[in-house]
């Protein structure tokens, strides 16, 4: 159990049933951003000097970012709707501008909610006055819109790299620095054992969840995520195995903390999302139906009955 990294194994605990141990880590996965390259060259851009600050990034997103007759964008700099695509960044930026979703103890909803409120005004700048986004990007498929070539760069985790390979030529970089503190959204991909009748299966079942466990090598290097193993991090091969591409994904899990909220309305607090609460008070807000003001009051306030529900 001490192979595990320490923050795959307190995700892979649920603390509505004491705290109980019921899954595996079998991989770490961090946003980061992938960036087009023959957009990116194409436009004049050094792809191996990708930002790091937001100066930089709202430069380049500028540079990449072209427009039709109609003045429509075309591609987008960043390819961003109003789905998951929007919480998530609304997400992680809120986390490095200093915004929490819950306090430690899970007794109150928002710390610091200036903080998100100063999120949503870069998303909405980066919309409206940058205009290195657009809301016309179809929502119901971002995937395809940036593999189509409508947007030049996307926020996401590496679950999309084996796919996107093939379909486009891509360089990959960390999320650049909006705000002041490095944060990123954070899943775990893990291995579970189900309730059986029959309990003499349980020692076959784990018999093989653990090979896959110790031979996840291959899985954390071209699969899915980074590794959850401390033996197989500290590989000499590891990163040169996992490739360019991976590296920045990898690198993000140092810092990867925008993870579930352990609560019985866990789904609702997660920054990727189409559907939650989250998704419903920030697309209330981007597409015109709500104002600015009532963004984190109507948002602290429903998180906060979810979280009273225990």
């Amino acid at each position: 159990m001490t192979d595990f990294t320490d923050n795959s194994l307190r995700l892979a605990r649920y603390p509505n049933f004491d705290n109980g141990l019921y899954l595996v880590p079998m991989d770490a996965m961090a946003m980061a951003q992938l960036i087009n390259v023959n957009q990116a060259t194409g436009a004049g851009l050094d792809v191996t000097q990708p930002p790091t600050t937001g100066e930089a990034w709202n430069a380049w997103m500028r540079t990449l970012t072209r427009y039709d007759d109609q003045g429509n964008l075309n591609p987008a700099g960043m390819t961003m709707g109003t789905d998951f695509s929007a919480t998530d960044a609304w997400g992680i930026v809120a986390y490095q501008m200093g915004f929490r979703r819950t306090t430690d103890d899970l007794k109150t909803a928002c710390v610091n909610p200036e903080a998100g409120t100063r999120a949503l005004r870069w998303m909405l700048d980066t919309l409206d006055t940058q205009r290195v986004a657009t809301r016309e990007i179809n929502a119901n498929d971002i995937y395809k819109d940036f593999t189509d070539g409508h947007g030049s760069s996307l926020w996401i985790g590496p679950w999309v790299l084996s796919g996107f390979t093939k379909q486009l030529n891509l360089t990959s970089a960390e999320i650049p620095l909006i705000g002041t503190e490095r944060h990123t959204y954070l899943e775990l991909g893990g291995l579970q054992v189900f309730t059986q009748r029959d309990t003499s299966r349980y020692a076959a079942t784990m018999k093989a969840i653990k090979w896959l466990s110790d031979n996840s090598f291959e899985w954390t290097t071209v699969g899915r995520g980074g590794a959850a193993r401390k033996s197989i991090l500290a590989r000499p091969d590891y990163l040169s195995s996992a490739g360019t591409i991976r590296k920045p994904f990898i690198d993000a899990l140092q810092y990867a903390d925008i993870g579930p909220v352990p609560v019985t309305a866990a789904a609702d607090f997660s920054i990727y999302s189409g559907s939650n609460v989250l998704y419903q008070e920030l697309s209330a807000v981007l597409t015109g139906s709500k104002p600015v003001e009532t963004f984190m009051p109507d948002l602290c306030g429903r998180w906060q009955t979810l979280l009273d529900q225990g």
